[in-house]
């Protein structure tokens, strides 16, 4: 068989992404070219070592909560978790678990520090506290209201995968005038926590009702686990989210009978 062709170049450090826009790479980079590129991006702007720090030049990362802020620092540092005696920054898959600003040395790098900060939320880029729980940039643990938040999974995920991810069956529910033909509905957010319950036995001590809040915990913690999975998307695939979705949902389907 004829060798496999070889890959396609890397591309230069700090190379744009394409367009005018000078942000961003086209492709992965190692801890070497991550730190050369944000060497370069500063003398490219002119930023000087400041005394005040040390005579170095502050590289801060600012985001999301939980989206790798405080990881990517600790790629820069060169720390893993099987090291010892290297200083490493506390990470968790929940967010919110950075809670201070703190700053850090390069090691190797004398004119490199570090700033870890505490994720930001910035409302305006998000249409509501459903969309940042479902984002995961929420703690679950905070959620008042679940009921849209997992309105939002419901039409999200479509019931073939919701019955196959939790070995149930939804109730069909036709609106009132149909004729009971056609593709069914969207399951509402009480259809699923009251079949999970149902199928689970999960009710409330005491009143012997559904407990549609602890329901709701787990199936959003699935959700943003990515064990109901759901992918945005890309940009370019504008118009075609439908295609892009039916592919995904196949997928989940065809893993689901393996």
């Amino acid at each position: 068989a004829p060798p496999p062709p070889p890959p396609p170049p890397r591309g230069e450090v700090g190379e744009p992404r394409g367009g005018a826009d000078p942000r961003g790479v086209k492709a992965l980079l190692t801890r070497e070219e991550l730190l050369s590129y944000l060497k370069k991006t500063a003398a490219d702007a002119g930023i000087e070592p400041n005394p005040r720090y040390d005579s170095r030049v502050q590289y801060g990362t600012v985001g999301f909560p939980n989206v790798g802020k405080s990881s990517l620092i600790n790629v820069l540092l060169g720390s893993a978790t099987s090291q010892h005696n290297v200083h490493r920054v506390g990470v968790a898959s929940q967010p919110g678990k950075t809670k201070h600003f703190q700053t850090l040395r390069v090691p190797g790098e004398a004119s490199m520090m570090l700033c870890d900060c505490p994720g930001l939320v910035f409302p305006s880029f998000v249409s509501s506290t459903a969309d940042m729980i479902a984002a995961g940039v929420y703690p679950i643990a905070q959620m008042r209201d679940h009921w849209p938040v997992v309105g939002l999974i419901c039409q999200r995920i479509p019931r073939p995968v919701l019955n196959a991810s939790y070995g149930f069956k939804i109730p069909v529910v036709y609106p009132e005038g149909s004729d009971g033909t056609g593709p069914p509905p969207k399951p509402t957010a009480e259809e699923l926590l009251t079949t999970y319950c149902v199928a689970r036995s999960v009710i409330a001590a005491g009143s012997g009702v559904p407990d549609w809040q602890r329901a709701a915990r787990v199936v959003v913690k699935d959700y943003v686990a990515g064990k109901l999975l759901y992918c945005h998307a890309p940009p370019a695939m504008e118009g075609e989210e439908g295609e892009f979705e039916a592919e995904t949902h196949r997928r989940v389907l065809e893993g689901d009978e393996r």
